[in-house]
C-alpha cells in the first residue's frame, strides 16, 4: 500500500487504465453465453392495467368475430421483446437485454420486462424525444433563442418523474422566461424564433399536438371538409396575441392583440380571443394562455385524451390507430364515435390513473393486438389484406423510423445495451453520430407516423455508407470481434451474431451456411466471417422493418 501511495501519478493512472479495459474485456465476454439470472429492477410506478387491458382485448375480439376473421398466432416473445425496445428506447435489444431476459423463467415475463423497460430511463429519453417532433416540429437550433434538447430534457424529466401529461401540457403552453433556461418555453420560441405571424402557427401547432386537429387550413378561408371557420382558427390564434419576447426571455405584453388584416377592406382588424367549440371549459378572469391551456386540458375534453392516446398507440405500433395521427375526427359526431371507441377507451383510463404517458404505453404494447404475429395465412390473399390490417387481427408491418434505424446501428455495434448514463463524452458522441445519420437518410420529422417507404438512397446508405461500416467495423470492443474472438464454438458464433442483429436464433439453413463459412475459414480470417453476416444481416428487410 506505502508503495502505490507514493507512486508516481501516471503509474496510478496506468494501473487505473488496465483496470477498466480489463473489466470491459471480460464483461462482454460473459454477455455471449446464457445468463444465470436477470436483473432485479424497480418497477417505479403501479401497473395496475389488467381491467382494462382485458376490456381492450374483448372490444378487438368482438369486432373480428363480427367480421368473421380470424386473427394471426400469438408472435415469438423474442419478437415481441425487440418489438417492446423498439417502441421503448428506438432499438433493437442487445445481447445483454436477450441473455437476461431468456434467463427469465417466471411467468408473464414479458408484461413485467415492459415494466421495468418503461421505468428506465433510456425510455422517458426516447418518449421525450418523440413527443417533442410533434410538439416542436423538426427544426434544429437554427434559430436565436430556441434550443431543442432543453426541451427534450426538461421533457424527459417530467417523464421520469411521472408528472401528469395534462399538467406537462399546461406548462408548455402558458411558459415564460429564458428558452435556454425554461425547457416548455422552447415550444413557444419554436415559433417565435421564425419571425412574425407566430401566433397563427402556434394556434395550429396547438391543435395538432395537442388536440390531434388540423385546422391550419382555416387560417385563410373556412375549411373546405370540416367544420372548421375561420373565425375558429384566428380566435385560438389571439390566445398567443400578447405574446412577445425580450432580453428577459418570453412574457406576456398586456393591451397587446391579435391582428390580421382584411382582405376585402386591407384593413386591420382586432382579433378577440376565442375557442372554436364547447366555450364553457374556459376558465374566467385568467391571463389568456392560461385560460387557453386550461381548456385544451379540461376533463371533459375527449379530443385532449384521444390525441395522445392515438399518438402513443402509433409509437408503439408504428402507425396510429386513426391516420393521419393529428387528423382525428370529432368525437362529439354520432356518425363517428365508433371509429374512435378504442381511442376512449384507453384515453379515460389514462385520465383515471393520473395522466401518466408511461401508463398509456404499458396499457398500448400490452394488449393482444401488440402480441399478434406479423404473418397470417390469409395475407397471401389481396382481398384479405385490408381487413386483417383494418381490424387490427395481425401485427402491421411498418418500416422502421430513421431514429430507430440509427439506434439500431449502434447498438449492433456492441453486445452491451446502450446507457443513458454513459459519460458525457459518449452521448455527445452518440447525438452526433445519430445527428448525421437522420441527415444522410433522410427524416420525415413531425410526419414520421404517416405511411411511408423505403427510397433507393436509403438503401445504398445500408449497404455502402459509412454508418453501417462503423457499425460492423467498431474495433476491438465492437460485437463482431468480440463474437469472433469469445466464441471458439461455431454454433455459438452463429447463435450470437443473429441475437445481435435480429433478436433471434438462426434457423438450420442459416446456420448451415454460416457454419460452413466459419469451418473453411482460417483463423486469421474467422472475424471477417463475422463480419460479412452482419453486413448481410443489417441489410436484410428483418433488419430494417418492425414485425
Amino acid at each position: 500500500m506505502k508503495s502505490l501511495i507514493h507512486a508516481p501519478l501516471s503509474c496510478l493512472i496506468g494501473l487505473a487504465i488496465c483496470g477498466v479495459v480489463s473489466w470491459t474485456a471480460a464483461r462482454p465476454q460473459a454477455l455471449l453465453r446464457p445468463a444465470g439470472s436477470p436483473v432485479a429492477r424497480s418497477l417505479g410506478f403501479s401497473d395496475d392495467h389488467h381491467s382494462i387491458v382485458r376490456h381492450i382485448d374483448e372490444r378487438f375480439e368482438s369486432r373480428w368475430r363480427d367480421a368473421g376473421l380470424t386473427p394471426a398466432e400469438p408472435a415469438d416473445e423474442f419478437q415481441i421483446f425487440r418489438r417492446l425496445t423498439l417502441a421503448l428506447f428506438g432499438s433493437i435489444p442487445s445481447l445483454e437485454d436477450l441473455r437476461e431476459f431468456e434467463a427469465d423463467d417466471g411467468p408473464d415475463r414479458l408484461t413485467r420486462w415492459a415494466v421495468t423497460m418503461l421505468s428506465d430511463d433510456r425510455c422517458a429519453d426516447y418518449l421525450a424525444e418523440r413527443l417533442s417532433v410533434a410538439f416542436l416540429g423538426d427544426r434544429d437550433n437554427d434559430f436565436p433563442g430556441f434550443r431543442r434538447e432543453r426541451f427534450a430534457a426538461w421533457l424527459s424529466g417530467e417523464l421520469k418523474q411521472g408528472r401528469h401529461y395534462d399538467e406537462i401540457v399546461r406548462q408548455t403552453i402558458t411558459a415564460t422566461g429564458q428558452p435556454t433556461v425554461s425547457g416548455p418555453a422552447n415550444f413557444l420560441s419554436a415559433e417565435i424564433a421564425q419571425g412574425d405571424q407566430y401566433a397563427t402557427r402556434l394556434a395550429g401547432r396547438t391543435a395538432r399536438a395537442f388536440l390531434g386537429q388540423r385546422i391550419d387550413c382555416a387560417e385563410c378561408h373556412d375549411h373546405p371538409f370540416a367544420d372548421w371557420k375561420q373565425a375558429d382558427f384566428q380566435g385560438l390564434a389571439a390566445y398567443f396575441g400578447q405574446l412577445a419576447r425580450s432580453n428577459a426571455g418570453l412574457y406576456d405584453a398586456r393591451g397587446r392583440e391579435h391582428m390580421i388584416e382584411n382582405r376585402k377592406t386591407q384593413a386591420e382588424e382586432t382579433i378577440a380571443p376565442c375557442v372554436p367549440f364547447h366555450p364553457e371549459w374556459l376558465a374566467d378572469r385568467s391571463p389568456r394562455r392560461e385560460q387557453l391551456a386550461k381548456w385544451v386540458t379540461h376533463p371533459d375534453n375527449r379530443r385532449f385524451r384521444q390525441a395522445i392516446a392515438n399518438r402513443v398507440w402509433g409509437l408503439m405500433f408504428g402507425k396510429p390507430y386513426f391516420a393521419p395521427v393529428d387528423d382525428l375526427p370529432d368525437p362529439d359526431q354520432p356518425e363517428t364515435a365508433d371509429a374512435t371507441k378504442l381511442l376512449d377507451l384507453l384515453g379515460d383510463d389514462f385520465a383515471a390513473h393520473g395522466f401518466d404517458v408511461r401508463r398509456l404505453a404499458l396499457v398500448t404494447v400490452s394488449s393482444r393486438p401488440f402480441r399478434l404475429a406479423s404473418t397470417h395465412p390469409q395475407l397471401e390473399s389481396p382481398e384479405a389484406i385490408g381487413p386483417l390490417n383494418t381490424a387490427w387481427a395481425v401485427f402491421p408491418l411498418v418500416q422502421l423510423r430513421t431514429e430507430q434505424v440509427s439506434r439500431s446501428l449502434q447498438q449492433a455495434r456492441t453486445v452491451q445495451r446502450l446507457r443513458s448514463d454513459d459519460d458525457v463524452i459518449t452521448r455527445t458522441h452518440r447525438a452526433h453520430w445519430q445527428k448525421e445519420f437522420s441527415e444522410q437518410y433522410g427524416s420525415l420529422g413531425e410526419l414520421e407516423l404517416d405511411e411511408r417507404g423505403g427510397s433507393i438512397q436509403q438503401m445504398v446508405e445500408r449497404m455502402a455508407g459509412r454508418f453501417t461500416n462503423e457499425s460492423i467495423n467498431s474495433g476491438r470492443r465492437g460485437a463482431c470481434r468480440r463474437i469472433a474472438e469469445a466464441q471458439t464454438d461455431d454454433r455459438d458464433c452463429v447463435d450470437a451474431s443473429f441475437l445481435v442483429c435480429l433478436s433471434r436464433r438462426p434457423t438450420q439453413t442459416e446456420q448451415d451456411h454460416f457454419l460452413e463459412q466459419l469451418r473453411s475459414a482460417r483463423r486469421a480470417h474467422r472475424l471477417h466471417v463475422v463480419e460479412d453476416a452482419f453486413w448481410a444481416m443489417i441489410n436484410s428487410p428483418e433488419f430494417i422493418w418492425n414485425h
